[in-house]
């Protein structure tokens, strides 16, 4: 018999195949309040019974590949909230990862997008044609900047790799692409 904990945990790796311990070990302790303590049990546990695999500090479900897209979309969205979201989804393309961000001024909705050279084609026919509400706050995460010259995007942010782990943000306006986004080590989910 598994806690309740344990079966959100396990809703959240059958979502996403494949993730790094550390991505849920973020996730849980935002979403779910668990603490570090409590979290490396309940995967050990999940272990034991065969119901996902935890090795080399991943954790996925028995014969599924990595979407690296999908990491990267995962990391964007931990960065962005600390793990404390709402409705978190897989996408549909050009999107990777959906989800709400709810403080006492409301509920936000975001949309996260993945663009590397292998889909950056497709990718711009998606967002060409695609009709993305002013109510949604759009996160391109790209390889390197160049890529935004090569998208139709307007009115969105872009997460740039830093070459440590984590992104530079940057606001798209207009077609245009400002740094204007500072956030002195903060979480930008509170800025965005």
């Amino acid at each position: 018999m598994i806690t309740a904990m344990q079966r959100e945990i396990l809703e959240l790796v059958r979502k996403f195949r494949f993730l790094k311990q550390d991505q849920v070990e973020q996730w849980a302790a935002g979403s779910l309040g668990m603490k570090p303590g409590q979290i490396q049990p309940a995967l050990r546990q999940l272990h034991k019974l065969g119901m996902l695999i935890c090795e080399n500090g991943l954790i996925y479900l028995p014969h599924r590949k990595p979407d690296p897209r999908l990491m990267t979309a995962f990391n964007v969205m931990l960065e962005l909230t600390g793990g404390n979201v709402c409705n978190l989804e897989r996408g549909t393309f050009p999107f990777s990862l959906v989800f709400t961000l709810s403080d006492e001024a409301g509920s936000k909705p975001f949309m996260i997008s993945v663009i590397d050279s292998d889909n950056i084609a497709s990718a711009a026919k998606a967002f060409s044609s695609a009709k993305i509400s002013t109510v949604i706050t759009l996160v391109i995460a790209l390889e390197h900047i160049e890529q935004r010259d090569m998208l139709p995007l307007r009115n969105c942010y872009i997460a740039l790799p830093d070459g440590q782990g984590g992104y530079r943000y940057f606001q798209s306006e207009d077609g245009s692409v400002s740094s204007g986004i500072q956030y002195a080590g903060q979480s930008p989910g509170n800025s965005i």
